[in-house]
Order: structure tokens, then sequence, then C-alpha cells
């Protein structure tokens, strides 16, 4: 996977996103300039989480149908949407095989780029970072 100008660019967007995603649970958990910093690291550490948890889900399953795995589900899809509706070519309705080839050929002609696994990582690693500072800023009689 290399990082041209596009994929940098498309991991710069999501970034900041994640960071307004962050941001937002931050403040609906409680973060305030007004309360203690170790608080409101624990209230960042949080919501980087959250989103951390939410690129790295949608990366991976982007990745997993990547590989065809889902392609059963939208044969089967389109399948009942043709059994249920009045059709006079039912000798044209393409067998799963073919349907299949067809799915590897668009995926092999539009490759997919993992930003999104990349970018869960980042704020994952973020999130570790204020869990880190929430440990040292702890004071003691919290402990």
């Amino acid at each position: 996977m290399g990082f041209n100008k596009k994929t940098l660019i498309s991991i710069g967007v999501q970034l900041v996103l994640a960071v307004i995603i962050a941001a937002g649970v931050a403040v609906l958990r409680g973060f305030s300039l007004s309360t203690a910093a170790y608080l409101n690291w624990h209230y960042l550490c949080d919501g980087f989480f959250v989103s951390a948890v939410l690129f790295v889900g949608m990366g991976g399953l982007l990745w997993i149908s990547d590989t065809g795995f889902f392609d059963i589900f939208g044969y089967a899809f389109k399948s009942i949407v043709h059994l249920l509706t009045p059709s006079k070519y039912d000798a044209q309705f393409p067998r799963y095989y073919d349907y299949k080839c067809e799915q590897n050929d668009k995926r092999q002609a539009k490759p997919l780029t993992h930003t999104v696994v990349v970018v869960g990582i980042i704020v994952l690693a973020l999130s570790f970072l204020c869990l880190a500072l929430y440990n040292n800023c702890l004071p003691a009689s919290a402990v």
C-alpha cells in the first residue's frame, strides 16, 4: 500500500472526521476547560477509543468485502428480487459463478485502499496516548 498524494489527502480528511467524532464524544462525556486535567484526558481517551472502534470496524468490513466474502449476500438479494418480480427473461439471469466472476472483475478494476484502517489505528494510538496522560495526571487521592 503506497501513500501517494491522493491517499494522504484521504487519510487527512478521515483523520479530521475521526477527531471531530472524538471531540463530540468527549464533550458529551463532560469535557470542559474548567474541569480537572486528568478528567479531560479520561474523556478524550473515551472519545478517541469510540472513534477508533468505528473506523477500525468499518475498515475491517471494507477489507473483508474486498475479498468477495459478501458477494453471496448480494447475489441472494438480487435473486430474491428477481424471483418476486414478474420477468420475461429468466434465461438471462446470471448464475452464481457468473455473478461472482463479474464482481471479481469489478474489484480488479477499482482496487481498495485501506485508509480507513490506517486512520483507525492512528486514532487508537491517540486513545492510548490519552490513557497514558490520564494515568500520569491522576492525583494520589483518586487512586
